[in-house]
């Protein structure tokens, strides 16, 4: 997230590490992010491609001017930003293995979730913190299955 404003010194289109194909823009260039009469994008979120089936699809700019029906002059002295936003969804990680499912893997095993199958890496009927640590080594590539 940032202010990389395509009208002065940001070019989206730019041989940018984040214009690489391993960068979702879920703010982009066609989204006017100013509470002035300019039409330009000051602030993006940015996201790496693997969590992108972590969106909920609801992103964009919160217009506070109309939802609180300010004036012009209370807009511009708030902020010359309006405010983006990404909505994810929680515990919906589609990702093969991830730190979050270790994380849940704990939470089976200490009692506070209810047991799922899905966690259980050893397949002995039971979710420990073995598993939790072969999700937590899978997650950042430690071993392969």
């Amino acid at each position: 997230m940032g202010d990389l404003a395509d009208c002065s010194y940001f070019d989206e289109d730019s041989d940018s590490t984040m214009s690489g194909s391993d960068y979702y823009w879920c703010i982009n260039n066609s989204v006017d992010t100013t509470t002035k009469t300019t039409n330009c994008t000051y602030d993006r979120i940015i996201i790496t491609n693997p969590t992108v089936s972590d969106l909920t699809g609801n992103t964009g700019v919160f217009r506070f001017d109309i939802e609180y029906e300010s004036t012009m002059n209370e807009t511009i002295a708030a902020s010359d930003h309006y405010p983006v936003y990404v909505e994810f969804w929680c515990n919906r990680d589609t990702d093969p293995s991830s730190t979050t499912d270790a994380a849940i893997a704990l939470q089976i095993a200490v009692g506070s979730r209810p047991f799922d199958p899905d966690f259980d890496t050893n397949v002995d009927g039971n979710i420990t913190s073995i598993d939790a640590l072969i999700i937590l080594q899978l997650a950042v590539s430690a071993i392969e299955v």
